[in-house]
Order: C-alpha cells, then structure tokens, then sequence
C-alpha cells in the first residue's frame, strides 16, 4: 500500500513538473517571437531619408522652374509610395503591390535621373497573387541606381524578372552596371560594407535579414555579378498566397 501511494504521489509530482516545463517553454518561444518581431520591425523601419529629401527638393525646383506636370507626377508618384508604404499597418501584402511601389519609386527617379536608365519587367502573372513582407524590392533598385545607373552614359538599364520555380517564388533586378568583386557581394550582406551612407548596400543587408526572420534562413537575397557586365540581385521567398493578415505569424 505504501508503494502505491509513493508511486501516486511520483506521478502527481512528474505531472506538475512536466506541466511547468511547458509552461516555461511556452513563455520562451512567445519571448523568442517577441524579439524576432522587435527585430523585424526594427529593420522594416530602417529607410533611406535621403530619397525622400531629395525627392522634396526635386518637386521644389519643378514648380520654380514651371514644369508643373513633372511637379504633379512626382508628387502623385510620392503619394502612392506612401499608400503602400503604411498598407494600413500590415507587414504583408501582395507582390502585386510591392511591385507598384517599385515603379512608383522607379518613375520617380526616373524623372530626377532624367531618363538615364531604362526599365523592363518581365513577371509571371500567376505569381502576382503571392504574399510578401513588404517594401523588399525597393531597397534593391536603390542600390542599382547608386551603384550601377549614376554612372552610367545615358544607356542604363534594370530589368525586373519574377517567377515561380520547385514551389518557391523568385524575384530578379538585374542592372547592366559595372558589376563588382566576389569579396564585395559577400560584405554587401553581412553588413561588413563600409560605404557612404547614399546606395552603401546597408538596404541589401536589411532586406536579406528581414526576409530570413520571417520566413527561414533557407530564404532570402542571392546576388551574382561580373565586372563590366553587371549585377543581379534574387529574392528568393516562399510560395504563400494566403490573404495577408497584417501581423508577424
């Protein structure tokens, strides 16, 4: 009898003890996504003023100079960024929308840069429905117009590609630059770059790290280049065409 009871009382306390481990578990993992939100919306929130001030003073010297249809597309232009920009909160939106906001932000300097480089898309109209954390292609054309389309002669060009291949989808900005060295690529994401602030590569790394907290380090930027030939830089996301929820998941 009296082992029955020590071996009652053994189970009721391995029972408790299994529980509170759970519980601690439990309070771990929603403290690990806690900081993994903090983080990701630390880097979300990492955008280059420069554009915008530079965008600003662009429209100012339209209007003094009268060209006021340039003036208004600017600003309509800027408008729109910011529509898809704030997405009324949600982190996720639809790559149909992210790549609004690319040509929103191409057409804009396209008109500062005064038609210095040209832009071809070419994407898969199936994949347009897929959901993304937003505001990842952005930062990677920045990066070909400092890097590649300033220096150019006039014959600049980006070309967008997106597709879907073995279930995972890709996005592609390929510019006809000068292209870079092996060692520079590798700096470019891990954040060991020590460029200027304007085009230094701090975007590349914010976005390959944004994409890797929120969907795995099996995804995220890939960048190939070849001196004078130029750069490309892959988006490599999953296939997800839930409707965005606005929220880390």
């Amino acid at each position: 009898l009296g082992d029955a009871k020590e071996i009652a009382h053994l189970g009721k306390t391995i029972k408790k003890t299994v529980s509170r481990m759970r519980e601690l578990v439990d309070d771990i993992v929603q403290e690990q996504e806690r900081l993994r939100k903090s983080e990701f919306d630390a880097l979300q929130a990492q955008v280059n003023p420069n554009f915008l001030y530079n965008t600003v003073d662009s429209i100012v010297w339209m209007l003094d100079s009268d060209r006021h249809k340039e003036a208004i597309s600017m600003v309509t232009a800027l408008a729109n960024l910011f529509r898809i920009a704030l997405s009324r909160g949600n982190n996720i939106i639809s790559l149909r929308t992210e790549l609004q906001y690319a040509q929103y932000y191409l057409h804009i300097q396209n008109i500062r840069y005064k038609n210095k480089f040209t832009v071809a898309y070419d994407i898969q109209p199936e994949i347009e429905d897929c959901q993304t954390i937003k505001l990842i292609i952005q930062p990677i054309l920045e990066n070909a117009i400092y890097h590649a389309m300033e220096l150019m002669d006039g014959d600049g060009c980006i070309i967008i590609r997106g597709y879907m291949q073995d279930e995972d989808i890709f996005i592609e900005v390929t510019d006809n630059g000068l292209g870079m060295p092996p060692e520079k690529i590798s700096a470019l994401l891990t954040g060991e770059s020590n460029g200027s602030k304007k085009g230094s590569g701090i975007g590349l790394k914010n976005v390959h790290q944004r994409i890797c907290l929120y969907y795995g380090e099996a995804y995220g930027l890939q960048i190939e280049s070849e001196l004078d030939v130029g750069t490309t830089v892959r988006i490599h996301l999953p296939a997800r065409f839930e409707e965005p929820g606005g929220t880390m998941p």
